[in-house]
């Protein structure tokens, strides 16, 4: 006998569920894996080494997926700021310099041929 292999048609509810449930649960794979860290502190003109794995990515721009991979470190130095900001630690003393973090976020999916990446939203 013959056997015909037939190719399922994609279904658009099945795969704009399956880009939901990866666009919510790839950002915490990333992190599990070490792929990603949202506690990585960055510094300004380095490299910065992410592994991204394509086959749990969501299919298309509209469907991204949001990773934080890592904070960059400011001061108010850094920010150029003339004030000086006195906080009280458990000492009773005063702490002059404020730290302040800003994540920095990547934007990434995958098309049918390639895998996208953006930092601004």
């Amino acid at each position: 006998g013959k056997a015909t292999i037939e190719k399922q048609k994609e279904n658009p509810v099945e795969i704009e569920l399956m880009n939901n449930i990866l666009r919510s649960t790839y950002p915490i794979f990333s992190e599990a894996s070490n792929f990603t860290s949202s506690v990585l502190l960055i510094q300004t003109n380095e490299t910065l080494n992410i592994r991204i794995d394509t086959l749990f990515l969501p299919k298309g721009e509209e469907n991204h997926a949001v990773l934080c991979v890592g904070n960059v470190l400011h001061t108010l130095e850094e920010k150029g700021s003339d004030e000086t900001v006195f906080e009280m630690d458990s000492d009773g003393g005063r702490e002059e310099d404020e730290v302040n973090f800003t994540p920095v976020f990547l934007f990434v999916w995958k098309t049918r041929s390639a895998f996208c990446l953006r930092t601004k939203q």
